[in-house]
């Protein structure tokens, strides 16, 4: 306990950046920019995309939103032309990319059952390459059209298994256009959908028939994207030109991160409460010390104001969230600068809200890092967090463009190389890459939502019993100015949402019912549903913990029959050997050893089976308990 206490120390330590630096390639945004004014200007949009938009012109549409975001006013904000903040254009809740999964945390051999709004979807891998472009993942309704069976209960077959005596009609009836993708077929009456969801094979269906039919067999398809080594659905089908237009809210630092350190550096998991409650908690900073007392550095005497100061649309960071805050003296306000007595006084903090699904803590010191969390609603109760620590990563010297390669160059780097400085810091990049792999990240991660999982789940449960909602919150504090925010943006989009007539993924966003399930603590702090099994990295250290355990067992049953035989010859030799017969000294004290020897081999056994359960039982559950968080 007293090495994890003292490494998560050094793990929040590194969120605050002192010594190392992440140079942000501002090239990559410009680029985006330029590409995106070369395009030509969208003139029309289709009417169908938002039901209170009876007519859309080119003036509707703006790129005012950073990099190329088209945005559409909705008509309850038109009024309120005095809150910036408000006035940018929010779109109905589902009508955003929302992450669903990481990469790495599904299968490509098999169908992948994935919750998004209340939406139950299964993605799938049309084609056979890396799994890392958007356009070999295919989305659909996790619901056969035929008699309403879960496809993802189904297998992915590839289009060779088409070739049977209705392969050619079905092809000819279909829109496929390629037969190298490939297919995901219902495991009840093996019908077939391709990559847009189009019904390309039904066996018991007469050949005459199939014509006439097959067209109104499709099952929904959804937009698919992938960014960051998340994959990205965009909730709307109907309005998937739309989604098209819309750029994903990552950013050149994360898909850097990603590059550098890998896919495992993300760290993702299925909470019990709601979309609203999480985003009022990632938006939260001034929790830290309360409810997260003991990890780390943090502690409950760092408690206090927080002055957030909200930026106008120009003051905003180059990307443009919708909402951005600024921390005051950051250096001494902040939990985690305040914690680091190296902090300089010019360090600050911004906190940024991107619509629908992304928070960014900006943290700005000798150096700069990002702690970046993407969310997403899975139901009306549930909803799943991708969070990123992008401390500590800096990108190859060799990828800046601006550099010349010349002598003059070289020498230089290789003057800056040998300064006493910078082996420093290469020292202690390849001790931090050591100590803090993707596991040790994994398990301090969990302590960090364990310590909110408890209460978060009550209180949706106690505000939906009474009837309460956020607008009944005591908010005095400018600490809660991002929450508040948060708040109003998650209500407009989902009456935008309900006024479209998608009632139920409204209330997957901001539900009105669906808690009072009385879920144990168990269930609330589940790690292993919740994220083991669905991670690489910490899945493949369970397997190797409980093969360790095996072994430990095997030598235990060899360590007891040790024992009973050296116990055995010992009292042979004692009582029944006849006192006439001499027996050798040397042999008694062997035998004696043999018999000491396998009980504290015994003993050493039990005691690291024991701590090896303990590291067993990081992975499935471990309960938390603010009272003996002293």
């Amino acid at each position: 306990n007293f090495k994890m206490k003292v490494l998560s120390s050094v793990f929040l330590y590194l969120q605050v950046p002192v010594t190392t630096a992440f140079n942000v390639n501002s090239n990559s945004r410009q680029q985006q920019q330029k590409i995106w004014n070369a395009q030509p200007q969208v003139a029309t949009v289709n009417r169908r995309l938002h039901p209170l938009l009876v007519q859309v012109s080119s003036n509707d549409i703006t790129t005012d939103r950073g990099i190329g975001e088209p945005s559409i006013r909705s008509n309850e904000e038109t009024g309120n032309e005095g809150k910036s903040d408000i006035n940018n254009n929010i779109r109905p809740i589902h009508q955003n990319w929302w992450p669903v999964s990481t990469v790495e945390a599904l299968q490509t051999d098999r169908p992948n059952a994935v919750q998004l709004l209340g939406m139950d979807l299964v993605l799938f891998q049309n084609d056979s390459g890396s799994g890392s472009g958007s356009e070999e993942w295919t989305c659909l309704e996790d619901r056969c059209s035929h008699r309403f069976a879960p496809l993802s209960e189904g297998r992915v077959v590839s289009s060779t298994a088409c070739n049977d005596e209705n392969a050619e009609n079905a092809e000819t009836n279909t829109n496929t256009n390629t037969n190298t993708k490939k297919r995901l077929e219902c495991a009840y009456h093996g019908w077939r959908f391709d990559d847009n969801g189009s019904c390309e094979r039904i066996p018991q269906l007469e050949e005459t028939k199939k014509e006439k039919v097959m067209s109104y067999c499709k099952v929904k398809s959804y937009p698919v994207r992938i960014d960051s080594g998340m994959v990205f659905v965009w909730g709307d089908p109907e309005t998937s030109n739309l989604g098209q237009l819309i750029p994903l809210p990552t950013f050149p630092a994360l898909e850097k991160a990603i590059e550098l350190k890998g896919p495992s550096s993300c760290y993702m998991r299925d909470l019990p409460y709601g979309y609203e409650l999480l985003g009022e908690n990632l938006l939260d900073l001034s929790h830290l010390p309360f409810s997260h007392h003991s990890v780390g550095n943090l502690n409950r005497d760092l408690g206090g104001p927080l002055p957030f100061k909200m930026l106008s649309n120009e003051q905003k960071s180059p990307d443009n969230p919708l909402y951005e805050a600024t921390l005051e003296d950051a250096y001494k306000t902040d939990p985690l600068f305040s914690g680091n007595p190296k902090t300089p006084k010019d360090a600050t903090l911004n906190l940024g809200f991107y619509e629908p699904c992304h928070v960014r803590y900006t943290r700005k010191a000798a150096a700069e890092s990002y702690v970046a969390i993407f969310f997403c609603p899975t139901s009306a109760t549930r909803s799943r967090v991708f969070l990123f620590n992008l401390a500590g990563v800096s990108p190859n010297p060799d990828d800046n463009d601006s550099k010349i390669n010349t002598k003059l160059s070289k020498v230089k780097r290789m003057k800056n190389w040998v300064k006493p400085s910078s082996i420093k810091a290469k020292i202690q990049k390849k001790i931090i890459s050591l100590m803090f792999t993707p596991l040790f990240s994994h398990q301090i991660t969990h302590k960090l939502f364990d310590g909110d999982g408890i209460f978060l789940r009550m209180q949706g449960d106690r505000m939906q019993k009474e009837g309460l909602s956020y607008k009944d919150y005591r908010t005095p504090a400018a600490a809660d100015v991002m929450v508040n925010s948060f708040r109003r943006y998650a209500k407009i989009a989902t009456e935008l949402t309900r006024k479209a007539g998608k009632e139920s993924i409204a209330e997957a966003v901001c539900s009105t019912k669906g808690y009072g399930s009385n879920l144990s603590r168990k269930d609330m702090l589940d790690r292993y549903e919740s994220h083991t099994k669905n991670c690489k990295v910490c899945s493949d250290a369970l397997k190797a913990k409980e093969m360790k355990k095996e072994q430990i067992q095997v030598a235990k049953t060899i360590a007891t029959g040790g024992i009973g035989a050296s116990a055995t010859s010992l009292l042979a030799i004692l009582l029944l050997v006849p006192s006439e017969v001499s027996v050798p000294t040397a042999v008694v004290r062997a035998t004696g050893k043999i018999f000491l020897g396998t009980i504290i081999a015994s003993f050493g056994l039990s005691k690291l089976d024991k701590k090896n359960d303990e590291k067993i039982q990081q992975f499935l559950f471990e309960d938390y308990v603010h009272a003996d968080k002293n």
